[in-house]
């Protein structure tokens, strides 16, 4: 797939991930309420347990 669309595996994994962003930060996001120093890079390395994304995010579980 990587090949048909010039994009490396290593981003196409890093887009699919988002895909299990937690829907708090998603939500968030959407209506800009997002923590104000959060960047897309941020989002590339995230973990999968939505419990240590709002910890990592918010500093928080919440």
């Amino acid at each position: 797939m990587s090949a048909k669309i010039n994009i490396g595996t290593r981003r196409i994994q890093q887009i699919l991930r988002l895909n299990y962003l937690a829907p708090k930060i998603k939500e968030d996001i959407v209506n800009g309420r997002q923590p104000r120093d959060l960047k897309l890079v941020d989002l590339r390395e995230i973990p999968m347990l939505w419990s240590e994304q709002l910890e990592k995010f918010y500093g928080s579980a919440s």
